[in-house]
């Protein structure tokens, strides 16, 4: 997941990343009638490691796959647009950007590792 989101960070700095983010981030949320993951929107870079994670997740059903894998790219990119007003904050909780960048990257996997079916709804 980090090959797929870590780009994205090293390729933008400060405002450019966050209009980057925002940007992609609107694509995705306006496009509701084609996946965003769909192979044929895909670079081949992009589709290897989609289909990596696909096999590291392979316990899910392909809609609850390509549904989580959105829903993490999009909290994310929310967490790139969030950044800037984040780091501002004399009294925020975020007092460095590697812990940040942790934080908000380990929300992003815990939308694709979460159990499938969720054991709390059994």
């Amino acid at each position: 997941m980090g090959f797929m989101l870590f780009p994205i960070l090293d390729a933008f700095q400060g405002r450019a990343r966050e209009v980057f983010a925002n940007f992609v981030l609107q694509l995705m949320l306006s496009a509701r009638q084609t996946s965003m993951f769909a192979m044929e929107y895909e670079a081949p870079v992009t589709r290897e490691i989609r289909l990596a994670l696909r096999l590291k997740y392979d316990h899910l059903p392909d809609d609850i796959f390509t549904m989580r894998l959105s829903l993490a790219v999009v909290l994310f990119l929310q967490g790139i647009v969030q950044h800037e007003r984040l780091s501002h904050d004399p009294h925020g909780s975020y007092v460095s950007n590697p812990y940040f960048w942790d934080e908000l990257f380990s929300a992003a996997l815990a939308v694709l590792d979460r159990d499938f079916p969720p054991q709390h709804l059994d």
